[in-house]
């Protein structure tokens, strides 16, 4: 079983937290999140630890804070100030067909670079509130997987085992990704065996 921390990168609080779970417990993967203000720190917290064990992935982030491409690069995934929108706008746009493919590829390698640039592998892609394992979204992410040899997705049966500690995200979770199995249906989702337990240390999500 494969334990992965989210969201390094976050804030000083989070980049704190899951610093002392890789010191102290056993930590597999360790996502970070590329477009914070924390994330230079949360890098810098990486390359220091000589003894680091756990492998370095990409939080693929949509929804939160703004974009690393200007605003008129990828029009389709922000406001008119270069900011992304909120999961629950973001998802309504997704379901209209509104979000281009070209503009989230521009973005996800952007988001890729600063760990490619950093000398860190990156080992795994996530993302922010598990919106890759949408259908759209799933077969880019894969397609970028591959090209760039990254050997990790997370899956479906990782988030579904988390998710069902919160009954109600569950509920809501499964009836989107239904709509997402409906309206993207030559995208298909690839479950593998890839599994983990996922935590956010420093936040208010676990």
């Amino acid at each position: 079983m494969n334990i992965t921390l989210d969201d390094f990168g976050l804030n000083k609080k989070a980049n704190s937290e899951i610093y002392k779970w890789t010191q102290t417990k056993k930590v597999d993967f360790v996502s970070i999140l590329v477009n914070s203000t924390s994330t230079h720190e949360a890098l810098m917290l990486c390359k220091k630890d000589k003894n680091r064990r756990y492998q370095l992935g990409l939080h693929f982030n949509l929804i939160e804070g703004k974009s690393l491409c200007k605003k008129n690069v990828v029009p389709s995934l922000v406001d008119n100030k270069g900011y992304f929108y909120s999961l629950p706008i973001f998802m309504m746009r997704l379901f209209l067909r509104k979000i281009k493919k070209e503009d989230m590829l521009k973005e996800l390698q952007k988001q890729y670079d600063v760990i490619k640039k950093s000398g860190i592998q990156c080992d795994h892609i996530n993302s922010h509130q598990n919106i890759h394992i949408f259908h759209f979204i799933y077969t880019q992410i894969e397609g970028f997987a591959n090209k760039n040899k990254i050997p990790h997705i997370r899956q479906l049966n990782t988030i579904q085992n988390r998710l069902r500690n919160f009954p109600i995200k569950y509920v809501v979770f499964m009836f989107l990704y239904s709509i997402s199995s409906l309206l993207f249906p030559s995208n298909k989702y690839r479950d593998s065996s890839f599994f983990e337990n996922t935590f956010h240390p420093g936040t208010n999500y676990d």
